[in-house]
């Protein structure tokens, strides 16, 4: 009987200390909430002064783009977690584990671990990106190098073995197999196989193409009236 009085005692005096312990370092922490976890010390420490800083530190680092202020707060954030781990493991007062020893507080670590996160991923996001543009037109494997061939084939005149196409990695190796192709064709007006090939790809016609072709039938009508009626002998007029 006396141990039982003793002890509710002893509960008596230790509820003022506890209360005490627990205001100082969780002052929105309820006894009747019971014990918290790492996940409720994680938004804690999200949801005080510091905590709420970080978060609109990041979303203005997100939204100005500046490197070096991605690099300074992660090189903060990381700060704060090495403070963190060496407080809990070393430098802690009776206070803190106070606390955690009634339930107010529980271990840093998942919080830490967030923390170390974020670090990284802030160092990612400040590091210096190099970007190099490929001197390549880039052909698929789709038949697309097959179809540009076939295509200046039509509009040269010319005819690419596959032999020679296989030889082929780069644009000069093109324009010298072209250019050697045409050397014996001097009449080939390249400017006017253009000009061609571009109708035909507006008009949709694959008939032949000289320099007296219309762009609308009408004139070609207008134009061949006109031939015939100056085909006519005079006696028949």
């Amino acid at each position: 009987m006396k141990q039982v009085f003793y002890i509710f005692i002893a509960l008596l005096f230790s509820s003022p200390a506890v209360a005490e312990v627990c205001d100082k370092e969780r002052l929105r922490w309820e006894p009747s909430s019971g014990k918290i976890n790492q996940f409720e010390e994680t938004l804690f420490f999200f949801t005080s002064p510091i905590g709420i800083g970080l978060v609109l530190l990041i979303l203005a680092i997100l939204y100005f783009k500046q490197r070096w202020l991605s690099v300074l707060c992660a090189a903060l954030i990381l700060l704060i977690a090495i403070l963190s781990l060496i407080n809990w493991f070393w430098l802690g007062n009776d206070i803190t584990h106070a606390a955690y020893r009634e339930g107010c507080r529980a271990s840093p670590l998942l919080t830490i671990g967030v923390l170390v996160l974020l670090s990284i991923g802030l160092f990612q996001h400040g590091r210096p990106r190099v970007t190099q543009r490929l001197n390549t037109i880039n052909l698929g494997d789709d038949l697309d190098d097959v179809e540009m061939l076939m295509a200046i084939e039509e509009i040269f005149g010319i005819e690419i073995q596959d032999s020679e196409a296989e030889e082929l990695t780069t644009m000069g190796d093109l324009y010298e197999l072209v250019s050697e192709k045409l050397k014996p064709d001097m009449d080939f007006d390249p400017v006017w196989s253009l000009v061609c090939q571009i109708a035909r790809e507006y008009s949709g016609s694959r008939d032949p193409i000289d320099k007296r072709t219309t762009f609308f039938p009408k004139f070609a009508d207008e134009r061949a009236e006109k031939s015939k009626a100056s085909s006519v002998p005079e006696d028949q007029v």
